[in-house]
């Protein structure tokens, strides 16, 4: 389309063309790869090792402020309570099958000890 800019991103992974055929070759970008940029760490100059970030030998892209503001804003446009544990102590029947019937977003339920 006249207008309509894209571009390509680096993975080559084989997939169908429009053929059907597997070919390999830059995609376009989509929300997952642009997600997945958003909370690389690498872009503030850190390489992860062993689960710690470590400076790297490269200069960062953005700054450490501005990374934390986007963790900041993805995290609160994220539609999760801070609420809800990552690792519940108990397992609900109906977990990621209800969703609600006016935004579509999964249900969710809590235990509360206080009864």
């Amino acid at each position: 389309m006249p207008g309509t800019f894209t571009m390509p991103c680096r993975n080559t992974k084989k997939l169908p063309d429009q053929d059907g055929n597997l070919v390999a070759g830059p995609r376009l970008f989509t929300t997952a790869s642009v997600r997945g940029i958003l909370h690389n760490p690498f872009y503030t100059g850190q390489v992860s090792y062993k689960g710690k970030l470590l400076p790297g030998a490269h200069k960062p892209l953005v700054s450490q402020e501005l990374f934390h503001t986007v963790q900041a804003v993805l995290k609160k446009n994220s539609g999760r309570s801070e609420s809800v544990q990552s690792k519940p102590e108990r397992d609900y029947l109906l977990k990621k099958i209800i969703r609600c019937a006016y935004c579509g977003m999964p249900m969710c339920s809590q235990t509360y000890n206080n009864g």
